[in-house]
């Protein structure tokens, strides 16, 4: 991994293989580039008609092994501040070289305003589960309303953190919740082979920057609005049966980006690139080689 200090905000970044197409794998919130597994794997080389890809996998801001800065103001946690900082971010890695952004859920709203904010930097976006509008259901929505509860909603918060990523039966346990199939996840040899390492990331996790990222997407997120100044080409995939982030949400990048596609997959919750790798890598190959290497 490698350290990116940009003011005074740390980012981290992996490059898993060289070529002339950068595509940046950004995870979701309280993940980290680990939750990935294997997929980003999936995409090195090229085909027949593309360039070589450089495969890159990008933390989000304030994940291990980074942390808000004590002095960081909540409000700064918005729209456009993360559309900069992922922006500067990728940058920095590509020498301002356009790249195909892919996020998961969060990583896939970082993706959509780093596209608003520098169209120059972004040649695609493809959203997993993504959102425009942050507002989750299941756990993740608990979790962001106990800000509603002030201080003692901030302590409930640390302590639901601290149990959900301190042990690793109920680190397994999240992720199975993301799962349409429950058998799908046990039979999920890539999240096997990386648990040690998403249960160490996880472990070091910053309450604090966490609480901010959870309360400041229910409060402030909103890229609606600014959806359709997105000029880059934008794919949009969900699974129908997402219980943490709406697949509505999905169907309203789609109709919003001047350049969107959308395709919604049966049977898929929310960790669908885990669940069916093969179908989410399918759908994305057709649309990057049509739409990204022209």
């Amino acid at each position: 991994m490698t350290a990116l200090i940009l003011g005074d905000q740390i980012l981290d970044y992996t490059q898993h293989s060289d070529g002339d197409l950068p595509l940046i794998f950004i995870h979701g919130i309280a993940s980290s580039q680990h939750t990935w597994l294997d997929f980003p794997l999936r995409f090195t080389g090229r085909d027949e008609s593309g360039p070589y890809r450089r495969v890159i996998t990008l933390s989000l801001p304030g994940h291990y092994p980074a942390r808000f800065p004590e002095r960081m103001r909540w409000a700064t946690l918005s729209d456009p501040w993360v559309g900069d900082i992922i922006g500067e971010a990728v940058e920095r890695i590509t020498g301002g070289t356009p790249a195909l952004l892919i996020g998961h859920s969060t990583g896939g709203y970082a993706a959509l305003a780093t596209a608003w904010r520098n169209p120059h930097l972004v040649k695609g976006v493809i959203t997993l589960a993504g959102f425009a509008r942050g507002m989750w259901g299941g756990a993740l929505g608990i979790a962001q309303r106990l800000h509603m509860l002030g201080a003692p909603g901030a302590e409930l918060f640390n302590a639901l953190l601290t149990g959900n990523t301190r042990g690793a039966a109920l680190v397994d346990l999240a992720w199975q919740r993301c799962f349409h199939d429950k058998a799908a996840f046990l039979a999920c040899a890539a999240y096997q082979a990386a648990r040690a390492d998403i249960i160490a990331d996880l472990s070091h996790m910053d309450a604090r920057s966490l609480r901010l990222w959870f309360y400041q997407m229910r409060a402030a997120s909103n890229l609606a609005p600014y959806l359709p100044l997105i000029s880059a080409s934008v794919l949009a995939i969900a699974g129908k049966s997402d219980r943490t982030v709406p697949p509505e949400q999905t169907l309203l990048i789609g109709e919003r980006v001047l350049h969107g596609t959308t395709i919604l997959l049966d049977g898929l919750d929310h960790a669908l690139y885990m669940e069916e790798p093969d179908k989410v890598e399918r759908c994305m190959r057709e649309w990057i080689n049509e739409n990204m290497l022209q």
